[in-house]
């Protein structure tokens, strides 16, 4: 998303009442304000002065056209909110799996998985968060980089919890089966699954973070 002036045909110089016109839209052309005093715009020097200066102003940055600017709209600022927000309950829930006792679950070394996947990962997002407002990326990006980055470091943890209760592993893990065999041999396809889901979602949200960084960086230069 980004700023595009509307009045881009105003420059220094112009008709007076272009300028009133922007700066007032309820003002008519005879200077008077419905159910209020008269402003009298090419009379009142004080008035004029404002005018001049709003014009001046405004010329200096429509001159700018096309000025792409991140926008900080509500969107992004509420993005960036859950963003920071589900990072540090996504680090709580790794602290709080941490505590279940190994005899509860079928595979502990799965429930490690998940601990230290939901710890790391809710790090990653709160890092992400705070780097949202150097990133320039459109409305639609935005919702995608929230929606990649939020599944793709959940699943992480999630594959783990399911090794954990079903005793069963993934064959993407052949090192971790060889260390600590799971209860139950052979590779579980939902583990599987959910594993593959999570690399996707991963390296998409962190591709569109590169992008988004690179394109805030340009744009600082314009």
């Amino acid at each position: 998303m980004w700023i595009n002036p509307t009045y881009t045909e105003l420059s220094l110089g112009r008709d007076w009442e272009a300028a009133g016109t922007i700066l007032g839209s309820n003002r008519n052309r005879t200077g008077k304000r419905p159910g209020n005093s008269t402003v009298l715009y090419k009379k009142d020097p004080a008035d004029c002065g404002f005018r001049m200066g709003f014009v001046f102003c405004y010329s200096m940055y429509a001159n700018h056209q096309p000025l792409p600017m991140p926008l900080f709209s509500t969107l992004s600022e509420r993005i960036r909110f859950y963003t920071l927000l589900l990072g540090v309950i996504q680090i709580t829930v790794g602290c709080l799996v941490g505590l279940i006792p190994p005899d509860a679950i079928a595979w502990y070394r799965g429930l490690v998985m998940a601990h230290i996947q939901f710890t790391a990962n809710g790090v990653l997002l709160v890092v992400l968060g705070f780097l949202l407002r150097e990133m320039a990326l459109s409305a639609f990006q935005l919702r995608c980089w929230f929606i990649s980055t939020q599944l793709g470091t959940w699943l992480n943890g999630v594959a783990g919890m399911i090794a954990a209760i079903i005793g069963q592993s993934s064959s993407q893990m052949p090192a971790l089966n060889k260390a600590y065999p799971p209860p139950t041999a052979g590779s579980s396809a939902l583990v599987y699954t959910t594993l593959v889901l999570c690399g996707l979602l991963i390296l998409l949200g962190l591709g569109l973070t590169i992008w988004g960084l690179v394109r805030g960086r340009q744009l600082d230069h314009v």
